[in-house]
């Protein structure tokens, strides 16, 4: 049990509390939406249960609970219309992550659209003025603040990998890629397509189109359009918590839109009939789904996360006088001494040398050296003077090659060795 007090205990700790608050708006943003108990009640549970990634990005400790949690107040201000708090998170949302500009313009523009009058009214510049001091000196504060404590508001991870790791190219869209990776799950994706445009073309043609209905679909593609750009070699599951939740979140609104529909025409046990039919429908397809991803989870966790812990607790041994150089951050918490972050992602020093790690090594010359044993990376150790220390193979099941660790071979300890 981890203490609050705690720097861990204090991130598990907002993390609950994002969690709490993010069910708590998914409900309130529904219900606005809905108008209705029963349809949002099933709606939002069956959202969050075809989100798998969110899932289990929830809950590894991360700040996307969080971080989702301002995100979806924003948006709930967005639908229920109260514009200064609207503007407020809007802002808060981009100060949290970046990877939100995009969502955060598409509602931004909906709502000036639909708006439109008051903007380009009399008073125009009473609107636009409260919106800047609301929403946009807050965002500018906090670009200023970067520049001057660091080289601007590009996070260095981002910059990292947007700059020196590498970019799949094997696919037209490869971020899509797991999206489709199980049946179940490019079917739940087809779901989400489909049923969107139904929607659409019903409206239109019933006379009831309103853009807002389209609002998550609209920040799910022009969240996707960052990511195509932005094209990360990692699929890590905190990249798709975001795009899921807006995805199925639209889906739902859909379904409930169109089984409204028969609300007019129908008594209303037999709309919920419908509904509860559709929503049978779409379990089908993500139970299964969420079983198995819970399974792999599970299993990956008690082998290549709990192998990684046990490589963190060697580590943790080691004197805290030496340099330790790793690619990967979950082994440099546990090092009592400087931790030379070769991914780049914490470090602008190792961006500065490209990431090389041939140039590190023969640069700094730190005593202890982990990675993965590919071939490159033991002809590098080897050319530098660095010897196998101790070696992990539980993460070879998944097809990565197995952790080494590195120790420097000086020359005094050459000598001695030769007595």
């Amino acid at each position: 049990m981890t203490e609050l007090g705690t720097n861990e205990g204090i991130i598990n700790g907002l993390n609950f509390l994002g969690l709490t608050v993010l069910f708590y708006l998914l409900l309130k943003t529904f219900l606005s939406l809905t108008k209705n108990h029963f349809y949002t009640i099933t709606a939002v549970a069956l959202t969050v249960m075809s989100a798998t990634q969110f899932q289990f990005a929830s809950t590894v400790g991360l700040e996307t609970n969080f971080h989702l949690a301002i995100v979806f107040t924003g948006i709930y201000f967005f639908f229920s219309g109260s514009r200064k708090w609207m503007w407020f998170f809007f802002g808060m949302s981009v100060i949290s992550k970046l990877d939100t500009v995009p969502l955060i313009t598409i509602l931004s523009l909906v709502h000036l659209w639909e708006n439109r009058a008051e903007y380009l009214g009399d008073n125009w510049w009473k609107q636009w003025l409260s919106g800047f001091i609301i929403a946009g000196v807050p965002v500018l504060v906090f670009v200023a603040t970067t520049f001057l404590l660091f080289d601007g508001p590009l996070p260095q991870s981002a910059y990292a990998k947007l700059y020196y790791h590498s970019h799949p190219s094997d696919h037209w869209f490869p971020f899509l890629e797991l999206m489709f990776k199980h049946d179940n799950r490019a079917a739940l994706v087809g779901f989400s397509i489909v049923i969107p445009i139904l929607h659409l073309i019903s409206s239109m043609v019933l006379a009831r189109f309103k853009l807002r209905d389209f609002a998550f679909l609209l920040g799910f593609l022009g969240t996707m359009l960052l990511f195509y750009v932005y094209n990360p070699v990692e699929r890590m599951s905190w990249y798709y918590a975001l795009p899921e939740l807006l995805l199925y979140s639209q889906l739902l609104i859909s379904v409930v839109w169109i089984a409204k529909q028969f609300g007019s025409a129908l008594k209303e046990k037999v709309v919920h009939a419908h509904y509860s039919l559709m929503f049978a429908a779409l379990c089908i397809s993500v139970v299964p789904m969420t079983t198995s991803e819970k399974v792999w989870t599970d299993r990956y966790m008690k082998s290549v996360e709990a192998e990684r812990l046990e490589i963190g607790r060697f580590i943790s041994t080691f004197s805290g006088s030496d340099t330790l150089v790793s690619a990967h951050g979950h082994f440099g918490a546990y090092y009592k001494g400087y931790v030379f972050d070769l991914s780049g992602l914490n470090s602008k020093l190792a961006t500065d040398f490209k990431i090389k790690t041939d140039s590190v090594l023969s640069t700094f010359r730190p005593r202890y050296f982990i990675h993965h044993a590919n071939l490159a990376n033991i002809e590098i150790a080897a050319a530098n003077g660095y010897v196998p220390m101790k070696e992990w193979t539980a993460i070879e099941e998944y097809g990565y090659p197995k952790w080494v660790l590195w120790k420097r071979e000086d020359q005094i300890e050459k000598a001695l060795s030769t007595f």
